[in-house]
């Protein structure tokens, strides 16, 4: 997908002071600084290839994990020596700049194998806290160690009825599928393996990947034989995902979900045309399914709470009136989800439930209390879990992203919506203890790291600066101002853009990056400052 910028939406860019508009102080600095900002993301809102509207696109960087393994499949059939090559190349110079995992596999890719004194699985330090379908991600991990040679496949046990209860949802259904044929094909099982190849192949998209990710079309290919008529078009989709420097991405983009959160960052932006706002809700609303959820791109199948979450509350917060429709189809999707336990899973109502997933669909519903009263029950319910889920130093399971600050930002955006709601004590206590994470781990230079330990990076710091917004009646001043200066200080005074160390992963807990997601969250950081 080509980038045109849509520079009519464009802001000019402005000088600094008070000449040119700005107020002196921290208000003026958190102005100027979003201005530029907003430059920056309104250059990277394009028309959707489908014509519907406008989408924020911002191309997902490629990993080494992913390079190494489609150079695996291209050696281990002989095929395409300049992709090789230019795969090959990017190996070399960055193998070792990823998790330890990756590290391996590219490594054992190189060396066609690998002896035990260089082998650095990084499996347990990779699952780490994973709280989610562990067994299943350990039964991938390992199978992809074997077909690479890092370690024997006897080493390797996959017994499916050990983790088909984690295989819920459509990826998860694809890889158990996959695995379970590449495992019996290296043990020379003999067993009948029509049933998963004829699921395997029936999932394959149009374009010739499985559900817009290039680590599924991997397994799938690695399932399959060169022969099959979907493996040239599986290779050929990968290809596609091939960046510039050689590398290979997990996906091309998270479409849905980058377009709403960078609405979200954006609305009553002076900068951005109501127009402009409602060509990107045209967009979104064309990519509804069916069950009233979204996924996080086009032309993929399986639906997800988290971007639906942000879909929902972009249409709600730009005009409930209009979208009413669409809204209440989404409200629809979410009670369908909501488990025994009063929480929501990212996927399907068989999986567990998350605190991240349960805050992003508790504020939807707050939201639309007036227009969708059923909505009230659900969402106490709702609190109770959060309540529940809540660790005693503050703090949330991650999740899908690596920053602890993260899941506290969405709890507290979500009960700042909820008041009146429930006992104000027992929701204060929730939004104290986090606080106190929040003041206790803050760094000496005033920004905050994905963990306590880690250094301050501008993501983290983001989500930290707006769960302080929304507290600041208990925040002492001096807090949020070292904050501020800390996110300003990563930012690039040429072209607005924040720059920070990558936070989502996919799948869990593998990190990839998307650059413009450094950049979304800092603006609504900065705008919610202005408004102090």
């Amino acid at each position: 997908m080509s980038v045109t910028p849509l520079f009519m939406f464009a802001i000019p860019r402005r000088k600094d002071g008070p000449a040119a508009g700005y107020p002196v102080g921290p208000v003026g600095i958190a102005m100027r600084s979003r201005a530029r900002a907003v430059q920056f993301l309104v250059e990277h809102m394009i028309p959707a290839q489908d014509g519907s509207g406008f989408v924020f696109y911002s191309p997902m960087k490629g990993r080494v994990l992913e390079t190494a393994l489609v150079l695996h499949i291209l050696q281990k059939h002989d095929v395409d020596y300049e992709w090789q090559q230019r795969l090959t190349s990017y190996l070399f110079e960055n193998a070792a700049k990823g998790d330890r995992f990756s590290g391996t596999v590219a490594r054992a890719v190189l060396l066609s194998g690998m002896p035990d004194s260089v082998r650095n699985f990084g499996v347990e330090h990779l699952l780490g806290e994973l709280q989610y379908a562990k067994k299943r991600k350990k039964a991938l991990l390992f199978t992809i160690l074997a077909e690479v040679g890092a370690i024997p496949i006897d080493s390797v046990q996959i017994n499916p009825d050990d983790f088909s209860d984690e295989a819920v949802h459509l990826f998860s259904r694809l890889y158990m599928a996959a695995l379970n044929v590449i495992y019996a094909r290296r043990q020379g099982s003999g067993a009948d393996l029509t049933r998963e190849l004829t699921f395997i192949e029936s999932a394959q998209g149009e374009d010739g990947g499985w559900e817009q990710q290039a680590l599924i079309t991997i397994v799938a290919l690695l399932a399959l034989v060169p022969e099959h008529p979907s493996f040239e078009k599986g290779l050929q989709f990968l290809k596609g995902f091939t960046r510039e420097d050689g590398s290979v991405a997990f996906s091309d983009n998270l479409n849905l979900w980058t377009t709403s959160l960078g609405a979200l960052a954006l609305l009553k932006s002076e900068q951005v045309s109501e127009g402009a706002f409602h060509r990107i809700a045209d967009y979104v609303v064309a990519n509804q399914h069916a069950s009233g959820g979204w996924a996080f791109s086009e032309h993929v199948a399986q639906t997800d709470t988290d971007t639906s979450s942000q879909c929902a509350q972009m249409l709600i917060q730009l005009d409930p009136k209009k979208y009413a429709a669409t809204i209440a189809r989404a409200h629809d999707y979410f009670l369908s989800l909501q488990r025994p336990d009063g929480g929501y899973p990212t996927y399907e109502v068989a999986a567990d439930s998350e605190a991240t997933m349960t805050a992003n669909i508790m504020l939807v519903q707050a939201l639309s209390l007036d227009s969708h009263p059923e909505v009230r029950e659900p969402l106490l319910r709702a609190l109770h879990f959060i309540r529940a889920r809540q660790k005693p130093d503050g703090t949330f399971e991650r999740s899908w992203s690596l920053c602890e600050t993260y899941s506290i930002f969405r709890v507290n955006l979500a009960l700042n919506s909820c008041r009146g709601l429930d006992d104000e004590l027992e929701f204060s206590d929730i939004q104290q203890k986090s606080l106190d994470y929040l003041l206790g781990n803050q760094h000496e230079d005033g920004g905050w790291g994905q963990t306590s330990v880690k250094p301050s990076d501008a993501l983290s710091t983001s989500y930290a600066l707006l769960s302080l917004a929304l507290l600041r009646r208990r925040v002492p001043p001096d807090r949020i101002a070292n904050a501020l200066k800390y996110m300003l200080s990563q930012q690039n005074e040429l072209t607005g853009e924040f720059v920070s160390v990558p936070d989502v992963v996919g799948p869990r807990p593998i990190v990839f990056d998307i650059p413009l997601l450094s950049t979304i969250f800092p603006v609504m950081a900065l705008r919610i400052l202005e408004q102090l």
